[in-house]
This record gives C-alpha cells, structure tokens and sequence, in this order.
C-alpha cells in the first residue's frame, strides 16, 4: 500500500439536501448504502478510487457491513467501484447515468425513486446536468473538456453522459424523450428571451426604471419589525407622541424580542436552542 500513488479527493459525507430525507423514509441502512453510492462516484471522478477500509473508517462502521451494503446495492443493479475491483469492471456506470436511463426509458420520478432510494429533488438534479450536456452538444459543443467547463461537471460525468445519449439514439423511446428534453429546453429558453425583452422594454428589466417603481423597490429595504412596530403604535394603538418616543418603545420591544426568541438566522444546521435559568450562584427556592 505504501507503494500506491496517493490523491486527496473531496467526499460529501453529508447531503443536507436529500439525506435527512432519506433517513425518514428508509432508515440509516439505505442512507449509508445511498451515501456509499455518492462518495466512491465522488472518488472516481476525481480520479481517485476508495478501498472498502476506506468506507468503513468514513461510515464509521465495519468492514462487513460494509461488503454487505455493497452486496444489496448491486442486488438492485447498481455497480459500486473500490479499488479492490476496478481493474476486474473497470469504470461502470454511475448511479446517476443509471437514474437518467429510467427516465428515458419513460419511468417516472416516483417510480425511479422506489426503484434507487434517491428523493425526487436530487432525481430532479441530476436531469437538470444532464440536459446541460444534452444541450451542449445539441449547440455543437463536442469536446468533454470543453463541455466540463462550461456545465461545471466532471469530465468522467460528461463522458458517462455521452455514452448514454449516443446508447439513446439506438431507441426508440429513448430517443423520444431526449428530443422532448430537447423541444422544452429550447422552449424555456424562448419565453426567457421573451420575458427579458418585455422587462426590458417596460423599464423593469435591464431599463430605467420610473418614478413608482423605484419608490416601490427602495421601500423594501424600509420593511423590517421596528418600523412594523412604529407602525402598528400610529395606526391600531392610536398611541399620542412624538416619533422619537414611538422608536424607543420600539427599540425596547424589538430588544424583548431578540431576547425571548432566538433569530434562525444565528442558529446553524443540526444546532438546537434551549432556553434555561441562569446561573446567579444562589440555590433555587423548592415550592
């Protein structure tokens, strides 16, 4: 092992996008089996390639649970590339290209999901990349490189992409659905246009904008609770006095405020706010 030419390679250990999902639907063994799935792709297409040790100390599990949720992914016709058998498969498909082939074969997202045990958002994500490719050499955009550049993927990933898109074009339900991806790619990208140019020729887009407009916009800037407060003091409390002791009474309740309920926006993913007593140094009275 000390002899093998080494790599540092980044791994997603954590998708807050889809895994807390996963996890309530199906548990912490299809999680990890999803997650083993994303990190030796991950590997792969850095040029890298994981051993089943390696899974086991990122998963923090043993290496027979390991070779067992290996076992259960290729069950439902996945590959899973380690080190130990690359040079026996080589490079096979990713998770990804087999999603996007049920699709084209005409499976729909619900169907695909049941089938993979991925959520319907990260399904969603990886048509989205696919069609970047599509699209790009629909426009005459022909080398991996260049269209790894352009659609931010990995030139592996293009590379699987274009393999399934020429597979594709020998069905003929699977060429149907590239050419429908195809007629809606070129269709959204009309009422884009269309849309910029009404913007634009109305002032609101890209124009100078009139008088009301940019009143309205400045004005978004203005709304926040204080002024809501200041508000609401004026109007429904009919409350007598000057402006400046509208804002003090405002100042103190937004102060209340930000002390009793904690702003979301200081709390991070996975972080929990309990409110307790404080400590003055005294025993608490028993009643």
């Amino acid at each position: 092992m000390e002899n093998i030419r080494k790599r540092t390679i980044y791994v997603t250990l954590d998708d807050e996008r889809d895994d807390l999902s996963i996890l309530h639907q199906y548990g912490r063994t299809y999680l990890r089996q999803v997650t083993i799935q994303r990190i030796t792709e991950e590997a792969i297409e850095q040029d890298g390639l994981l051993t089943q040790e390696d899974l086991s100390r990122l998963l923090r599990c043993s290496k027979r649970t390991i070779r067992r949720d290996i076992r259960a992914i290729q069950d439902r016709g996945v590959h899973v590339v380690t080190r130990g058998v690359f040079h026996n498969v080589g490079r096979c498909q990713t998770h990804k290209s087999q999603i996007i082939r049920l699709y084209l074969e005409g499976f729909t997202y619900s169907e695909i999901h049941r089938k993979c045990y991925h959520t319907t958002s990260s399904i969603k994500r990886y048509l989205e990349d696919f069609k970047k490719v599509l699209m790009s050499l629909h426009h005459g955009v022909t080398d991996s490189r260049n269209i790894a550049q352009v659609t931010g993927l990995s030139v592996y990933l293009v590379k699987q992409y274009r393999a399934l898109i020429s597979e594709a074009k020998q069905s003929p339900i699977m060429q149907d659905t590239l050419s429908i991806m195809i007629e809606q790619n070129q269709y959204m990208d009309g009422v884009k246009k269309n849309a910029k140019k009404r913007w634009a020729e109305s002032g609101s887009y890209g124009g100078t904008m009139n008088r009301n407009q940019r009143d309205r916009y400045e004005s978004i800037n203005k709304r926040n609770f204080r002024n809501a407060l200041i508000h609401l003091l004026e109007t429904e409390y009919k409350i007598i006095g000057s402006r400046k002791i509208l804002s003090l009474l405002a100042d103190d309740i937004e102060q209340l405020h930000s002390e009793y309920f904690v702003s979301t926006s200081t709390v991070g993913i996975g972080e929990i706010v309990f409110r307790t007593t404080a400590d003055d140094g005294q025993r608490p009275e028993l009643r």
